[in-house]
Parts: structure tokens; sequence; C-alpha cells
């Protein structure tokens, strides 16, 4: 009678603790940054649209431990009212708000090939 090997799922268990750990390590490395006035949001907005160039948010949406969420980094698509369209590097549109940005800075989309 051959082994039947279970594959990942006999490693699955040791890998699981230090797994957790690094994650709660990345959460701790998001940290605030510091919150732009309207004038600027509005104006780094406003070039991103026209330019299509690809920016980064910082939501002031903060998770269960009172991190701050990933940042959001992608293109503009539309704007109505005061929600913005965004399109990430997965194809994926995040919708946000005005009021929920707490920083927008400039930024390229890495492109997973050279």
């Amino acid at each position: 009678m051959a082994y039947r090997d279970r594959g990942m799922q006999k490693w699955q268990g040791m890998i699981l603790s230090e797994h957790t750990e690094q994650l709660e390590q990345a959460k701790r490395k998001l940290s605030w940054l510091p919150q732009q006035s309207e004038e600027c949001l509005v104006e780094i907005l406003s070039y991103a649209v026209t330019k299509q160039h690809a920016i980064t948010i910082q939501r002031l949406t903060e998770d269960e431990n009172g991190y701050p969420l990933p940042f959001v980094v992608g293109r503009i698509v539309g704007v109505e009212d005061d929600r913005i369209y965004m399109r990430d590097m997965a194809g994926e549109i995040t919708v946000l708000t005005f009021d929920d940005i707490n920083h927008i800075s400039e930024g390229t989309i890495e492109k997973w090939y050279r």
C-alpha cells in the first residue's frame, strides 16, 4: 500500500502562529499620515483626474484595533457628488467619499512585469 501524502495540510499548523504574528507586525507598520487640508485634497484629486495619474489614498476609517485600513492605490475613474470611484491594479472598483479621505499622495502603480 502506497503512502498518501497530504501535501501542505500537514504543515498548516506549524505555519499558522508565525503567519499570524507576521500579519500583526504588518498591521503595526501602518501608521497615520498627517491629515491634509481640503484645498490640498481637491488640488491633488483634480490633477489625478485630468492627468489620469495613479494615487494612494489613506482613509480615515480604522480597523477594530485602531490601526488605519490599508491604502487604496489606483486611478480615479469617476466622480459623482461626493463619491470617488477608483480602479485598483486588480481592476476592482472602490467607492470612497470625500469625508473619508485622510491623506492623498501621488503614486505609481508598480507593474508585475519588467
